[in-house]
């Protein structure tokens, strides 16, 4: 069984795991996989394959927990037991920079990270319309801590 507070909203053919709480305003679009004991943080936003029609839906594998206000769109995929930030957008066209095994990926995040969102200088601030430097979101994937697990482990404690 899983927990949805209210107003939340999944979508049809969405699959949503044992153990697993989504929270209040999220919506989970057509056809995304969520595992078992994932916790979407309020305001979290789960994209579907419908509307706009994309190829792959969105997979949110077991042990997730994304922070509130966390949107995940297009296909991406995020790995098991990974924690992700607050107000951290995770789509395919956005790099995630991953410390662990130094490498730029797009469309995943792997298992057991701690992700992110920085901003990092986009190559349009060379334009004659820009003033300043301009940026462009970015993804930083790092190991999980022993205190982020510890504090993923209390929130499990306050809900049971």
């Amino acid at each position: 069984d899983a927990i949805l507070m209210s107003p939340a909203f999944v979508n049809i053919g969405a699959r949503v795991g044992d153990g697993t709480l989504v929270d209040s305003c999220d919506t989970v679009g057509s056809c995304a996989q969520i595992g078992e004991n994932v916790k979407l943080g309020a305001n979290t936003l789960i994209g579907g394959v419908l509307e706009p029609v994309e190829d792959a839906p969105v997979v949110v594998e077991d042990g997730v927990s994304l922070g509130a206000g966390c949107r995940v769109t297009s296909g991406f995929v995020v790995g098991e037991n990974s924690v992700v930030g607050e107000n951290t957008l995770l789509t395919p066209r956005i790099p995630v920079y991953d410390l662990v095994e130094e490498a730029v990926i797009y469309g995943h995040l792997p298992p057991e990270r701690r992700a992110f969102s920085r901003y990092v200088e986009s190559s349009v601030s060379d334009h004659d319309l820009i003033d300043g430097a301009a940026y462009k979101p970015a993804v930083v994937a790092t190991s999980v801590e022993e205190e982020t697990l510890e504090a993923t482990e209390r929130e499990d404690a306050l809900r049971e």
